[in-house]
């Protein structure tokens, strides 16, 4: 029962991720790829303006191994902490304790996959980053999978423990069936009472008693196939509570700077804007993280903004801005945070 539920896990696992542009053998190929590593994951991380160190606590040479494993290896490796999970979890029910060592492993494989998926965005002309949103998608995606294979592996596992029976002792009888102090006076069990010598049309009575049990039990017993359990639904993510409004707001860190280079950090101004519209980025003339990043992508330094930043981020041909409705232009605080 074990295995079948075990394979039904992984035929599901599989279909959940079907590409069909591709054949059966490419789509398990793309599925058992391998993984990614350390250098890549933190230059993605490094991209998107996170640290890998405050996502995880793992490190060293253990998130590189981690990291390397293929997506085979690895679900294998987390299907082992869930089930390490399960039993710590029994042992320590009073304190609440679940998912402790498969929580951490659950982030290694958001890691995994969001590198993945930036390290394809970089390689697009022009490239992207990861947005916000599109970070949060992948985390909460895997930690939904994660949740509902931890409640499959919980939903196989069978109470343990079984119930010893217990000896009686011989009576005073020292076992003989033909004295009534024997073992019938101190066992008045039906086999007792076998063994201290019941006659046959008495036992001919049980046995056809017993045979009626037996024929009515067959008769009104239940005989369909027990359902399959049911996976417990995954955790809902909790809705943020929304901050509370600050008396004394943080003076804005941008200001308006003249359109001389060099351009520094937090400057605002019509460069700044015509550069945003050549990296097809918000164009709110405000030189933050998120212009940074896209000039990181281009190659650049981004640490300011130069003639050769305009001239290599625009080309020979220069793109007028365009000037994006969405975006709030009051000076003092960048709602973009770009």
């Amino acid at each position: 029962m074990k295995n079948l539920l075990s394979e039904e896990l992984e035929r599901y696992q599989t279909l959940s991720n079907y590409n069909t542009k591709f054949t059966l053998t490419e789509n398990i190929i793309v599925n058992e790829q391998l993984g990614v590593s350390l250098k890549s994951a933190q230059k993605a991380f490094k991209t998107i303006g996170k640290d890998i160190g405050a996502f995880t606590k793992i490190s060293g040479k253990q998130l590189d191994t981690l990291l390397n494993m293929s997506d085979d290896t690895f679900a294998k490796e987390l299907t082992s902490a869930m089930n390490k999970d399960l039993k710590n979890t029994k042992a320590n029910q009073a304190n609440g304790f679940r998912m402790a060592a498969s929580k951490e492993l659950s982030k290694i494989q958001a890691i995994r996959d969001i590198t993945r998926k930036q390290t394809a965005l970089l390689a697009k002309v022009p490239p992207k980053v990861l947005t916000v949103k599109q970070i949060d998608n992948i985390i909460a995606k895997v930690k939904n999978a994660n949740d509902l294979k931890y409640s499959s592996i919980k939903s196989t596992k069978k109470p343990g423990g079984t119930t010893g029976g217990t000896k009686t002792a011989p009576g005073p009888g020292g076992g003989n069936r033909g004295k009534a102090g024997g073992v019938a006076a101190a066992n008045p069990s039906l086999i007792a009472r076998i063994k201290a010598g019941m006659s046959w049309p008495t036992l001919l009575k049980v046995g056809a008693g017993i045979a009626t049990v037996g024929v009515l039990w067959w008769l009104f017993k239940d005989n369909s196939p027990t359902p399959p359990p049911i996976p417990e639904p995954p955790e809902p993510n909790p809705k943020p509570i929304p901050e509370p409004p600050n008396p004394n707001p943080t003076p804005s860190k941008y200001k308006t700077c003249p359109d001389t280079f060099p351009i520094a950090m937090y400057c605002k101004n019509e460069t700044v804007r015509k550069v945003q519209g050549c990296l097809s980025i918000k164009t709110d003339s405000a030189f933050g993280p998120g212009t940074q990043s896209a000039l990181v992508a281009k190659g650049l330094p981004g640490t300011e903004i130069t003639q050769n930043t305009v001239d290599v981020a625009c080309g020979s041909k220069v793109v007028e801005p365009v000037v994006d409705p969405n975006v709030d232009l009051i000076d003092g605080e960048d709602a973009t945070k770009l």
